[in-house]
Order: C-alpha cells, then structure tokens, then sequence
C-alpha cells in the first residue's frame, strides 16, 4: 500500500494506486499476455536521467515496475552504455520530446574509444528505436489519468521510483488552492512512466467531429504513424575508416531479492 512521504496527505498524492510487492521478474518477462513499456527522461546535473521498465495488461488493469536507472551527470553516451548494458538496447523507448537532439544521437549511436586485445577499438552504443514520447495539451493530465486506472505493483528494488512516486504530488498555488498540475518535485521517473505508456493513447484509428449546426465538419486524425515521428539524422560522433563494434547489452537478468525499509526521505538512491 502506499505510505505517503513528506506530504502526508492521500488529496496531495497523485498517485495512490500502487503496492511494493515482490514478485519475480524471468515469470512476468515470460508472459506472453502482458505488454511492455519503456520510457526515458532526460536530466543532467541538476536533475536525474530516468529510465523505467513496465510491463501491464491492459484488460486487468494490472501493470508491474521492474526495473529502473536514475542517475545524474551522465552524457548521451553514458546514458546509451547504460541502457545497452540493461539490455534494453532493442527495445522501443518513449523519451522526452523536449530533446530532440539527444533522441537522435542517441538513436544514431555514439562511439567509445577503448583499448582491447589488438590494440584500440571504437564501440558504438546505439538505441535504434528510440522515439520521442507524444506531447500536447493535457497530455500531462491525460497520461496520469491513464495510468491512475492501473494497480500498479512496484518491485522492491525500484527503490528511487518508489522514492518519487510516495513524494510526487499536486501542486498548490500562493494561496494553497490546488493547481490541478503536479509538483515539479519527484517528477524523473514519473514523467518517463508517462512516457512510456504515451504510445498507447496514440493507437488506432479515430476521427474528430466538430458539429456547427446543420454543418458538420469532419476531421479526420490517423494516430497509427506515432513511429513517424522519430528523428532521423547523420550520424554523430563518428570516426572515418574505422571498424567499429556495435555494442550489445547482456540478456537482462532479475536483480536480487532486498528487504528495502519502506522510511521516506528526499533522499535520493543513485
């Protein structure tokens, strides 16, 4: 269940449909009725690079947090090393469309120098389907309502996710009225949660009608091309004439079981 952090207050909480729960990670990979979902926030030195991995199923409304990176200081490149090393490097990644350039390096790779056993060698580390998440009026609201329909269930090692989402909450104006818009406190891995179920509210094919009168203008928006939206550009960092290894992250495997004390604190786990 949740226990609410700094705040103290349920009506402050976003979210409250949530359990730490322990379950093992290999089972829910091997279903073959869940989806899954990926998201990345971009941060640098002041805030943090977010990452979480999701599985869900949306008939139950039942989804599963089972991995997660939270880091400050990292380049594009640490952050492709990173995700490759996760094994995450073939997945679809829903990121922050505030960074366009980052999207596209790091979908084109970026290379390391390294010495290795004949001598130097250049490793590419590249997130080829990465794509940037859907933004747009009330999109912020809208993700959060979506995902409010789930009980999600948090593994105990995401402890940073659990960190924020115990602590993210709605924000007030001057005047301790309700905004209706979320504290832009605890927010990195929220906001790369929203963004990895962003693609769901982009399926399927739809169309908006407006009705004036005996007049009915009809508009129609195909939603199935949200892929098209990803950055293609030259590529970046790279070195002429050189051999270059694509780096391919280990096969994922299921970090151990911790106890992890449920005590709150704006304390940050890196």
């Amino acid at each position: 269940m949740a226990v609410y952090g700094e705040w103290g207050s349920a009506e402050d909480i976003v979210y409250s449909n949530w359990e730490e729960k322990y379950f093992d990670i290999p089972s829910i990979k091997a279903r073959g009725d869940l989806k899954f979902a990926y998201g990345l926030d971009f941060g640098y030195m002041t805030s943090y690079n977010a990452f979480v991995a999701v599985a869900y199923d949306p008939m139950t409304r039942t989804m599963w947090i089972y991995d997660e990176m939270y880091m400050k200081g990292m380049t594009n490149l640490d952050i492709a090393k990173k995700i490759v090393s996760m094994g995450y490097a073939k997945e679809k990644i829903w990121a922050d469309s505030a960074e366009p350039k980052s999207i596209s390096e790091l979908q084109e790779g970026l290379i390391e120098e390294r010495t290795g056993p004949k001598g130097k060698e250049y490793v590419r580390y590249s997130l080829p389907r990465i794509i940037k998440a859907a933004k747009g009026p009330d999109s912020v609201s809208n993700g959060i309502s979506r995902l409010q329909e789930y009980h999600v269930i948090i593994h105990p090692t995401c402890r940073n996710f659990i960190l924020e989402i115990n602590n993210y909450a709605w924000a007030k104006d001057k005047d301790g009225n309700y905004t209706g818009k979320p504290d832009k406190l605890y927010d990195h891995l929220m906001d790369a949660w929203r963004y990895a179920l962003s693609g769901e509210l982009l399926k399927g094919h739809g169309a908006v009608i407006e009705a004036k009168g005996d007049d009915t203008a009809i508009a129609h928006t195909t939603m199935n091309g949200a892929d098209s939206g990803a950055f293609i550009a030259p590529p970046v960092n790279t070195l002429a004439n050189r051999d270059i290894i694509s780096a391919e992250g280990p096969a994922d495997v299921a970090p151990p079981h911790k106890r992890v004390c449920r005590v709150f604190s704006s304390v940050r786990y890196e």
